[in-house]
């Protein structure tokens, strides 16, 4: 993905976000969007799962974590921005908590639940979709990134976490 942004010529870098601006238009937004990017809409087409006791859980999880996102353009607590940001935040808050091990294992925990409960459950099929129903290199890197990072995060939430001693 980086090659292909390296290669855009200046020149041509606006009218190539004008063409990526579009495609997401066409993925993503309104009545003819080509897929959903968030949890409960796509795992209830795809799975038959239940969309609002998927949205429900997720805002339980936001809720329990003290996490409450400043969403601008009414995006759903289950979009696949917010459900990634969630875990930024929470890998954030290790980072600012580090001499405090039992909050970072608390914080370790709800990444690998959220992963497992949640991110992993819908984000790999989701890349798969966007990849088969998108030319652009933008939304199909994307999509590759995504799978490949959330199954690394994982590794290396679980690895930490296993080297931890928890703490009476």
């Amino acid at each position: 993905m980086i090659g292909y942004l390296k290669s855009i010529p200046e020149q041509q870098f606006r009218q190539v976000c004008v063409r990526e601006a579009a495609e997401y238009e066409r993925l993503f937004t309104g009545r003819d969007a080509v897929m959903t990017s968030c949890e409960s809409l796509f795992r209830c087409r795809t799975e038959g799962a239940d969309a609002a006791v998927c949205i429900s859980e997720v805002r339980k999880i936001y809720m329990e974590n003290g996490i409450v996102f400043n969403k601008l353009n009414g995006e759903r607590d289950d979009h696949i921005a917010l459900e990634l940001e969630f875990m930024a935040v929470l890998a954030e808050g290790m980072l600012g908590k580090s001499s405090l091990p039992h909050t970072c294992l608390t914080l370790a925990d709800a990444q690998i639940g959220f992963l497992e409960s949640h991110l992993l459950k819908w984000a790999r099929p989701f890349a798969n979709e966007l990849m088969l129903v998108s030319s652009s290199p933008l939304y199909t890197g994307l999509a590759e990134l995504l799978d490949e990072f959330l199954d690394h995060d994982l590794r290396q939430l679980r690895q930490w976490r296993d080297t931890q001693a928890r703490p009476i």
